[in-house]
């Protein structure tokens, strides 16, 4: 339910195999091959078989994993989503502490999932790019039953 509320503006679609996200700015993905439409939409068909990945990747691959295994931390990350918020808004936003939320904005960061900029004396966070979203959107549709239609 909490992760429900928090993409709330984000639409979740299965369609034969493949998961459509529809979230914040047009932005929608699913997993491959990437095509831009009306600048902030980007579709991806997923591939049958993924590319093997060398040993460094892999390593690469389960330390991202590691980042999201965190469940404070995943609640940072999801605040971060709806628009880009400095530290006290995203700390409000999930409920934490600010110093605990700054640790895990520095370590997400450091992951490459969010980006920074300056406002005056104020740090901002927002997501690197649209592949954040599209990312926490697959893992969410893996974890989350789509509503039923009327048609099946």
């Amino acid at each position: 339910m909490l992760v429900r509320a928090a993409l709330a503006p984000v639409d979740l679609d299965q369609r034969e195999g493949a998961i459509f996200c529809a979230g914040p700015m047009g932005s929608a993905c699913h997993g491959g091959r990437e095509t831009a439409v009306n600048e902030r939409v980007v579709t991806k068909t997923i591939p049958s078989v993924l590319s093997p990945l060398t040993d460094e990747q892999m390593v690469e691959l389960a330390e991202l994993l590691r980042l999201l295994s965190e469940p404070t931390r995943l609640r940072v990350l999801l605040a971060c989503l709806s628009q880009p918020a400095s530290v006290g808004e995203i700390a409000m936003r999930a409920n934490l502490p600010r110093g605990l939320a700054s640790h895990h904005l520095r370590l997400l960061r450091a992951g490459r999932f969010l980006r920074t900029t300056r406002n005056g004396k104020q740090i901002i966070y927002e997501p690197c790019d649209d592949r954040v979203l599209c990312i926490l959107a697959d893992l969410i549709g893996h974890i989350v039953k789509p509503p039923l239609d009327e048609d099946e």
